[in-house]
């Protein structure tokens, strides 16, 4: 009977409990880590996508004297979908996670406000609580007023573009 134990080989039960408890406490490190990661880069995608909104905008401005008051007449955001309400444009981006929308502030057109609200756990749940703005004199996108969803986020390489 003592040959046999001797000349066995493989792996005792607590070596294999031992392995999967360690698999186990990398996943639960690695796993939000990774969810963090994706949205802040679907946040950084967000957040360009926002100036080259201004910059349309702009341009925008530039032939028009007045901003426009539609997304979708905007260069490169024609794609744009009717919303709910009857000035409720919006451009669907990075894969759905976020929507982008435009404002002005009168019928001269001389203000406008561009958002992007973004649904970090994904398109299906319909929750779309992060919340970016940029407006005519902003450098960069800041968080919308009321939100603290984008906690971690730092626009900082924005700043590196100009």
């Amino acid at each position: 009977m003592q040959d046999f134990h001797r000349n066995a080989k493989g792996f005792s039960l607590i070596e294999l409990m031992v392995t999967v408890a360690i698999i186990g406490i990398l996943a639960a490190v690695a796993i939000p880590a990774y969810y963090n990661h994706i949205n802040r880069s679907r946040q950084a995608e967000a957040a360009q996508i926002l100036l080259q909104i201004k910059t349309s905008q702009e341009r925008y401005y530039a032939m028009n004297d007045s901003y426009a008051n539609s997304i979708n007449l905007l260069d490169g955001f024609s794609s744009a979908v009717a919303g709910a309400g009857p000035d409720d444009t919006y451009y669907m981006g990075n894969g759905g996670y976020y929507r982008y929308s435009i404002r002005v502030a009168d019928y001269t057109s001389t203000t406008y406000k561009a958002w992007a609200e973004g649904e970090l756990g994904g398109p299906i749940n319909n929750d779309w609580s992060d919340c970016w703005q940029i407006k005519e004199d902003d450098r960069e996108p800041s968080v919308c007023t009321g939100t603290t969803s984008n906690e971690g986020f730092s626009l900082s390489l924005i700043g590196l573009i100009f």
